[in-house]
């Protein structure tokens, strides 16, 4: 779960009266993909281990960062095309889910983060253009 690699820890509250979707985890921009690390907290209901979603960088279509009055209640928003990664996670939209920051120096490691993310997500849809127009090309006989 630990990696060089820059990362954001989030903790979100449940949304039921039971407590049984409260989550916590991590964010990690590995080389290949995201990697989401997340389990239940807190929830007598679900005695489950940790668990670990990857993420392709392609089909990540913006990471954002958003504040609510000032310091308060920093989150990252993480939207993709497709849906499928996000499926299990507790307090995911469709192809959306929002993550309320925790840990020290917030701002500045959501920065590169985010940063890092930007730049994996460009050169994955840079790999994929130039893949579909060399097998473009070898149909077209060029």
């Amino acid at each position: 779960m630990f990696s060089d690699q820059p990362a954001v820890s989030f903790e979100n509250p449940a949304r039921d009266p039971l407590g049984r979707e409260h989550i916590g985890g991590r964010l990690v921009a590995d080389v290949d993909a995201l990697l989401l690390f997340w389990e239940f907290r807190h929830n007598v209901f679900r005695n489950e281990g940790p668990r670990t979603v990857r993420i392709p960088y392609d089909v990540i279509d913006s990471v954002v960062f958003r504040r609510t009055m000032g310091l308060w209640n920093p989150r990252l928003i993480l939207s993709l095309t497709d849906p499928a990664p996000l499926a299990e996670v507790p307090g995911a939209n469709t192809a959306s889910a929002t993550f309320l920051l925790s840990g020290h120096s917030i701002r500045s490691a959501a920065s590169t983060f985010i940063k890092l993310t930007e730049f994996r997500r460009s050169e994955a849809r840079e790999q994929r253009s130039a893949s579909r127009l060399d097998s473009l090309t070898k149909e077209a006989g060029l």
